[in-house]
């Protein structure tokens, strides 16, 4: 009994960090979104990501099908193609839902492609892409990207010649580790 009494206060620790992990928000984000735009449901879904990423906070993104841009511009500019999805710590980006799916277990990258593309400014023309099309600047593992393709990224610059799909960027605190899992580049 007295080994049991010891104990206790670390498993209600670990029961304590394991629920605040767990309720996480759970944010909606689909181009065909109708509503209000505000990410609590797939009628009332953000229909920009960039949005929905700047908007949360300790969250999970479902992230319908389609093909998300980090900018839209035409013709774009060089300041215009430093424009990338960054990851944010304590945001999960999920992506291959439908948009009508009650449950993570029930989407399907195959089935969905949820794309990020780089091809910001004229369609199929290079030169005007973003440099990066996902960044993750100095990121813990708690920032994820999971079930995405990524894109059409152009790394031709000085200063932005590296990870056209993704450019992980870990300088301030020589250190960037974000959770990468079932995504193309």
């Amino acid at each position: 009994m007295r080994h049991l009494i010891h104990f206790l206060p670390k498993l209600v620790w670990i029961a304590i960090l394991s629920l605040t992990n767990s309720l996480s928000a759970q944010v909606f984000v689909d181009l065909s979104g109708t509503g209000a735009n505000d990410g609590t449901s797939w009628a009332y879904a953000y229909t920009d990501l960039h949005e929905a990423i700047d908007n949360s906070d300790n969250a999970t993104l479902w992230v319908a099908q389609g093909i998300y841009y980090p900018s839209s511009c035409n013709a774009c500019s060089t300041a215009n193609r430093e424009q990338a999805f960054e990851l944010k710590n304590n945001i999960t980006l999920l992506g291959g839902f439908n948009g009508t799916e009650s449950a993570s277990r029930d989407r399907d990258i195959e089935a969905n492609p949820t794309i990020l593309s780089g091809d910001i400014g004229t369609r199929g023309d290079s030169t005007d892409n973003s440099y990066h099309v996902v960044v993750a600047n100095n990121n813990q593992l708690t920032a994820q990207l999971d079930g995405f393709t990524s894109e059409h990224g152009n790394a031709d610059a000085p200063g932005f010649d590296r990870g056209g799909g993704l450019y992980i960027n870990g300088s301030f605190n020589n250190s960037s580790s974000p959770s990468i899992r079932k995504c193309t580049f």
